[in-house]
């Protein structure tokens, strides 16, 4: 009896034992397992705040980018929405930095830390370039590599908060970090790649090449989607991965990457080639403005030197005060010296003095080195031609220079067809107009080829149109001077060969060279007049 009853004892007391390390382990485990699910709740809100504050900060890149090109003013839309989009990602950091300091006091703290301070700080360099942005006093390549190296530094600050550590359920935690890692990296992927996607295809079905502000908008994008890649392809050589995982990064990376890569490369390959042909337009642009502006600053110059002859002077003199003898007396005068001046300047193609009801006085025609005194008999009246009631109009001082248009005589146009451009000033005395110098001004093909240099004999392939966008030169000749009626030129306007952006382009608003990328042209306005502003060539 007593030998049953104590082995009851040492039964029960067995038993206790065992219950209570059995309570013990499942009270440990559910305390393990609750600080397991507490951390990884915090890790991700962690990482729920990142993301949004990434995708604000990604719209906030591109309306920094918009602003600087654009050089948007103050209170302007850009701004509006730059500050809201600023004011989103602020808000979602502010909850990161409170969620993660609960975490920092947990495992990997020492690492973690060093990823917050490199957040950190650039984090803070992206605010204080805010001011810089919204004052167009930054370039748009600092912006948009200090924008994205923030968000790749927050999606790096997210993967790392589910590095797992070496406690006790650190095979858990490797689960979780892979699928982590992985979730939120091809997301991050699959998002930015059909954001390049959906503009690609955009512009492919448009028929149009990429605008300067799509391009740096792909450019971000391509950043991230780039960061997500490396980060996938990371995961293959990683110690937590399986063979499965491997297995199915590798089947990724060989059907989708490949051909995404390749796909990405022309297309970014092709746009580079056409910032390089845009790079040479503009090159090739700027040098014939130059040389146009220098030419005729020299032409301008020799025209006020024909108005300021003393006998031109005293004709004008004569024909105010209706001295008819003056008039005779300083005609013969003007056309010697304007017979002069023209074998001297033999690219002034005629040289006419006009009455101020448009009668020609005196002209002088240059042709075949010789120059030639029109006879009074031959002298035609120019009343009606725009040149002279341009010229007429004009105060003391003012200069009329016309565009470039093909010379009539009596009417018709000349043939074979002769390119001029008209000087013409009104000449005072007593201050009142008494007669109108004009100079046609002789510009041949010569005058409208553009070369490289001296030894490359290939000239410049362009397009000079007038301001009303008839072509004044053009690749294709049978497309040249559309403005002349007579000749019935078809397609002879920029408008028949290009539909987008031809208010802006035939503005004269925009002095520097632009691209149009809907029209895949680069132009830029010239004004032949530097005194008058609402007469301007087109290159």
């Amino acid at each position: 009896m007593k030998s049953i009853k104590w082995q009851t004892y040492l039964f029960t007391g067995a038993l206790f034992v065992i219950v209570a390390v059995l309570v013990g382990f499942a009270v440990t485990s559910a305390l393990k397992e609750r600080r397991f699910v507490k951390e990884y709740k915090i890790r991700n809100e962690l990482t729920f705040h990142l993301n949004l504050a990434a995708r604000s900060q990604a719209i906030e890149r591109g309306f920094g980018a918009a602003i600087i090109g654009a050089g948007a003013s103050e209170g302007s839309s850009l701004h509006k929405a730059f500050e809201k989009a600023a004011g989103k990602g602020d808000e979602h950091v502010h909850k990161f930095i409170d969620i993660a300091e609960k975490l920092e006091i947990m495992e990997n703290e020492q690492m973690l830390g060093e990823y917050l301070d490199r957040w950190r700080r650039g984090y803070e360099k992206l605010k204080k370039l805010r001011d810089e942005v919204l004052q167009n006093n930054i370039a748009k390549e600092e912006w948009i590599k200090a924008a994205v190296d923030n968000i790749n530094n927050e999606f790096d600050l997210r993967d790392y908060t589910f590095v797992p550590g070496h406690s006790e359920e650190s095979n858990e935690t490797e689960i979780i970090y892979l699928r982590t890692i992985l979730r939120t990296n091809v997301a991050t992927l699959a998002e930015y790649a059909g954001l390049e996607r959906d503009i690609i295809a955009n512009a492919i079905a448009k028929g149009e090449n990429f605008s300067p502000d799509t391009l740096s908008k792909l450019e971000s994008y391509r950043s991230i989607v780039d960061h997500s890649i490396k980060k996938i392809l990371f995961l293959k050589k990683h110690e937590f991965a399986t063979d499965k995982i491997k297995k199915e990064i590798i089947h990724f990376e060989k059907e989708f990457l490949g051909i995404y890569q390749e796909v990405r490369k022309d297309i970014y390959g092709s746009n580079e080639r056409q910032r390089e042909s845009i790079k040479k337009a503009t090159l090739q642009i700027q040098d014939i403005k130059k040389t146009f502006k220098d030419y005729l600053t020299g032409i301008r110059a020799d025209f006020v030197s024909v108005t300021q002859l003393k006998s031109v002077a005293e004709f004008t003199k004569a024909m105010v005060a209706g001295g008819q003898a003056g008039i005779v007396k300083n005609i013969s005068k003007v056309a010697d010296e304007f017979s002069t001046l023209a074998r001297i300047r033999r690219s002034f193609d005629q040289i006419r003095l006009l009455d101020i009801s448009g009668q020609e006085r005196v002209r002088v025609n240059y042709k075949h080195n010789n120059a030639e005194i029109v006879s009074e008999k031959r002298l035609q009246d120019k009343s009606d031609r725009y040149y002279f009631t341009g010229a007429i109009s004009l105060k003391k001082g003012e200069l009329y220079v016309s565009s470039i248009d093909l010379n009539k005589e009596d009417g018709k146009i000349e043939v074979p067809h002769k390119t001029v451009m008209r000087y013409a000033l009104p000449i005072y005395a007593g201050g009142k107009i008494g007669s109108v110098v004009v100079v046609n001004l002789l510009t041949n093909k010569a005058f409208l080829q553009f070369y490289p240099d001296e030894n490359d004999r290939k000239p410049y392939e362009y397009m000079l149109i007038d301001q009303n966008g008839f072509y004044i030169h053009h690749p294709d000749e049978s497309k040249e001077w559309g403005m002349m009626a007579e000749l019935k030129v078809s397609g002879g306007n920029i408008e028949s060969d290009y539909q987008y952006d031809l208010a802006r382009i035939l503005s004269g608003k925009d002095e520097d060279v632009q691209f149009s990328h809907k029209n895949s042209i680069v132009y830029a306005p010239f004004f032949f007049n530097p005194t008058k502003k609402d007469k301007f060539w087109v290159i």
